[in-house]
C-alpha cells in the first residue's frame, strides 16, 4: 500500500492529481486541495534536438512547497515501511522544515529514506538549499541523482563517478542516473552498473522518476542493489518510448522488458 502527502490547489488540475492517484490504490487522505492557491504546472517545451526547456506555472508560491507539518502526522513513521521525497521540497518553506523534521523522524524510527535530489544546477547556488539538501541526505538510506546534473554540483566534484563515491556512506547506497548512459550503484562495498534497456525514444520526460519507481520497488521486495539497477533502468527505459511524463510501465510490462534483457 502506498500513501501520499502534499499539497494542491483546490482545482481542476489538483482534483484530476487526487483522483488518478485514488485510482492506482494511492492512499489521498494526506493530501490538502487548497482553495487558496493554484496547483503548479510544469510545462515542458522539447526542442528538436530532444533538448527540453521547463515553465512552472504559475511561477511563484508552487502548490508543492505548500507542505505542513500538520499533513505529516507524529505517528505516521510508526505507520510506514519506506519514505520517499524529493529534492523539490527542500527549495522553500513551509515545505522544507516539514520534509525535513518527517525525514529525521523516520530515521529515528529506523523506517529507510530515500530522496531524489531533483533540483538542477541553477538551485545548487542557494546556500540555505544545500544545506537543506545535506541534511536531508544524512537521513538516506538511498540518494538518487542525475551524475552531471545533481550530484556533481552537490559533492563538489569533477566527475559523476567521483560525486558518487564522496556521497556514499556506510548505510547509504547512492544512485548515479546518467541518461542515455544507464546508471550506477554505489554502495559500501562496491559499485554496479547497468546499461539503457535498447528502446525507440519519444522522449525523456519523466524518465528519471520511473527509475525511481522500478529500484525503489526492487529495493522494497529484497533484491540487491545490481538487481534494483536493472529494474530502475528498465523502468526509465520504458518511460522513454512514451511520450510525456506518465510513460511509467505497469509491473507487468517491467517484468516482461527484464525478461527481454
Amino acid at each position: 500500500p502506498v500513501l501520499f502527502a502534499g499539497t494542491a490547489g483546490d482545482d481542476s488540475l489538483g482534483r484530476m492529481l487526487r483522483d488518478d492517484l485514488a485510482r492506482e490504490g494511492v492512499d489521498v487522505s494526506l493530501l490538502r486541495l487548497d482553495p487558496q492557491i493554484a496547483t503548479i504546472m510544469i510545462l515542458v517545451v522539447v526542442e528538436a534536438d530532444g533538448g527540453r526547456v521547463p515553465f512552472a506555472l504559475p511561477p511563484s508560491g508552487a502548490s508543492h512547497l505548500q507542505l505542513v507539518p500538520e499533513q505529516l502526522p507524529g505517528d505516521l513513521p510508526r505507520r510506514i515501511s519506506w519514505a520517499h521525497t524529493t529534492g523539490m521540497n527542500l527549495t522553500e518553506e513551509p515545505a522544507a522544515a516539514a520534509t525535513l523534521d518527517f525525514l529525521a523522524a523516520c530515521k529515528a524510527a529506523g523506517v529507510p529514506v530515500s530522496l531524489d535530489i531533483n533540483s538542477r544546477i541553477e538551485s545548487m547556488g542557494n546556500p540555505r538549499f544545500l544545506e537543506n539538501l545535506r541534511r536531508a541526505a544524512d537521513c538516506c538510506t538511498v540518494l538518487l541523482g542525475s551524475g552531471p546534473d545533481e550530484l556533481m554540483p552537490l559533492a563538489g566534484a569533477d566527475s559523476p563517478e567521483a560525486a558518487a563515491r564522496q556521497l556514499t556512506r556506510p548505510g547509504r547506497v547512492v544512485v548515479c542516473r546518467m541518461g542515455a548512459g544507464g546508471a550506477t550503484v554505489y554502495a559500501d562495498g562496491g559499485s554496479w552498473h547497468q546499461d539503457a534497456f535498447p528502446v525507440a525514444v519519444a522522449d525523456t520526460i519523466g524518465a528519471g522518476d520511473a527509475y525511481n519507481s522500478g529500484y525503489l520497488a526492487a529495493v522494497w521486495r529484497g533484491l540487491a542493489p545490481r538487481e534494483a539497477n536493472r529494474w530502475g533502468c528498465a523502468a526509465g527505459s520504458a518511460c522513454t518510448s512514451v511520450r510525456g511524463a506518465r510513460g511509467c510501465p505497469t509491473l507487468p510490462k517491467l517484468l516482461d522488458l527484464l525478461a527481454q534483457g
